[in-house]
């Protein structure tokens, strides 16, 4: 399955330093915000932990495995590094493949108000021609 993922802009995420052309496996328990592969099926939702003004690097993932859906958090025992994407692409990426934004509540926050927020204004542009709420 498809997912975005955040990383430091040394291709780290909680201390674990992740490459391209390699599948990770987690043998333990997964466990959110503390063990296991995290990633987000919404590229808006990573702006919570990496922000592209701050160097943050971005990747389009696949997730196998054991997968828990947490609505805007997934966790799996599996994941590799399918494509390195600016934030905007992955954006772009992501509202290609959702029609309806109005269906994604992300914790009461507008999208446009989370991209005015970031000063994501290439992002923001890209919200407001799609609809976005």
């Amino acid at each position: 399955m498809l997912a975005y993922k955040g990383f430091n802009n040394d291709w780290s995420c909680q201390g674990f330093k992740y490459e391209f052309d390699k599948i990770y496996t987690h043998d333990g328990e997964l466990v959110l915000k503390k063990s296991g592969f995290h990633s987000s099926p919404n590229p808006m939702y990573i702006l919570n932990h990496y922000q592209p003004y701050k160097g943050a690097k971005f990747a389009l993932v696949d997730i196998r495995g054991t997968i828990l859906d947490y609505k805007e958090i997934y966790i799996s025992s599996e994941i590799e590094l399918i494509k390195e994407m600016t934030f905007e692409e992955m954006v772009q990426y992501w509202l290609d493949k959702n029609p309806d934004l109005s269906q994604i509540d992300l914790e009461n926050q507008t999208f446009i108000d989370i991209a005015k927020k970031h000063n994501l204004k290439t992002v923001l542009n890209m919200l407001i021609e799609k609809g976005s709420k």
